[in-house]
């Protein structure tokens, strides 16, 4: 099994640009039954000048679970590296998509099968329950639901920032609040095009989506890096994406073994900060202060179904900052996450910082 552990995902350094030089998209490719081969890239829309405009245009463009699209048949293999580069697990997506209500969705490792079945009435779970694929998620989430969802964006407002690392440029969005201040992450697009390129994590950690394709009018990564420390501790290729049909009914008839299963569904930092509702900024310590003690704690919460934070733990960041962290996120409000339309508990990672 692989030693990268949930609480190395996140250390507080940055080191990007080496690992984005190569690999970042010209001209999409267009994804066929194999391994994708490029071709005349689907046409697109001028990329919007205001904030929220182009954000909007994102959601539009990229993933692969929006009401327009059509169904389709994913592949995808995936490496999980320790801090020297070695690889410590490996393993395989595959997902039949109809709808959100109506798909097959699989993770394969050497010590395990997952696989989900989505139904109207719920999903339902043919391996072991308390197997953690938090990671594992990462990647389906990435590769299909990159960015917010355009009911989410239609309700917040976004800045957009053009940014330049090198030589490479990018047109960078974040959500704000009313007074026009940052409040969550930021995604950064393509200038020419709205093809999301990184996902920057709270924290200081990036996904960095390159090799894009073409697929029914969308773009969806070919290659995903998960970057920690400057560092990749997660790798993941789509090695084949096609469109599903005729559909087999009996590809989406669970075993005997499926179960009812309500997932604690895992949010990356930056879906989870666009459901922030209430935010309580963290009292700084005196004692801190007089130390001069500064940096980020970042902890793991759970997020009830009444969108009020449980089980909170630290995983990182100076002792004397981490009580008045917790004391703070302790009294911040989500929007509940839904699946099916149901709010289900959803688990993801917050980072605080002193001064903030």
């Amino acid at each position: 099994m692989r030693k990268t552990s949930i609480e190395t995902l996140f250390p507080c350094c940055i080191g990007l640009l080496c690992l984005i030089a190569s690999g970042l998209p010209s001209q999409p490719a267009t994804a066929q039954n194999a391994a994708p081969a490029p071709a005349k890239a689907a046409p697109v829309a001028p990329v919007a000048t205001d904030g929220k405009a182009l954000m909007l245009l994102a959601a539009k463009s990229n993933g692969l679970t929006g009401p327009d699209i059509q169904p389709w048949h994913a592949k995808a293999s995936f490496k999980f590296f320790d801090e020297k580069g070695n690889v410590t697990d490996e393993g395989t997506y595959e997902e039949l998509w109809v709808s959100r209500t109506k798909f097959k969705l699989s993770f394969t490792e050497k010590s395990f099968t997952h696989t989900e079945f989505g139904t109207s009435k719920g999903i339902l779970l043919s391996g072991n329950p308390a197997q953690s694929i938090e990671l594992e998620s990462f990647v389906r989430s990435e590769f299909a639901d990159p960015l917010p969802s355009l009911k989410t964006v239609q309700g917040e407002k976004f800045a957009l920032t053009p940014t330049q690392l090198g030589a490479i440029k990018f047109s960078c969005l974040r959500q704000t609040n009313a007074n026009a201040e940052p409040i969550g992450p930021n995604w950064c697009l393509d200038p020419e095009k709205p093809i999301l390129l990184i996902d920057n994590i709270p924290g200081g950690q990036h996904v960095i989506h390159s090799k894009t394709l073409s697929f029914q009018d969308r773009f969806v990564a070919g290659d995903l890096r998960f970057v920690s420390n400057g560092k990749a501790i997660l790798t993941a290729h789509l090695d084949s994406l096609e469109p599903l049909g005729p559909i087999d009914e009996a590809d989406f008839a669970p075993p005997a073994d499926a179960a009812p299963w309500t997932p604690i569904v895992v949010l990356s930092p930056d879906i989870a900060q666009t459901l922030l509702t209430v935010k309580v900024a963290p009292d700084y310590p005196v004692a801190a202060q007089k130390q001069d003690v500064k940096g980020k704690v970042m902890m793991k919460a759970t997020i009830g179904k009444d969108g009020k934070v449980t089980d909170l733990q630290v995983v990182s960041g100076p002792d004397m900052l981490r009580d008045a962290a917790m004391d703070a996120v302790r009294q911040w409000v989500f929007e509940p996450y839904r699946v099916n339309g149901e709010p289900v508990r959803a688990r993801t990672w917050i980072v605080v910082g002193f001064p903030n």
